[in-house]
């Protein structure tokens, strides 16, 4: 299942959530208010080159 970053529309937490795709975000729960509906947030994706490259390597999203 994928990590979502959400950051809620209330008192401005971010946080993170382990979501099927198929999930509704309305559904995902701020952990400090409790309040429904957060915003979902976009982050830069990382991964690793196996042709010998050095380090990972930042791939635009």
């Amino acid at each position: 299942m994928p990590i979502y970053i959400y950051r809620c529309r209330e008192c401005g937490e971010k946080f993170e959530s382990f979501r099927s795709i198929h999930d509704n975000d309305a559904e995902v729960t701020c952990p400090k208010c409790g309040k429904k509906n957060p915003e979902r947030l976009f982050a830069p994706v990382f991964g690793q080159i196996s042709r010998g490259g050095s380090g990972n390597q930042r791939f635009p999203t």
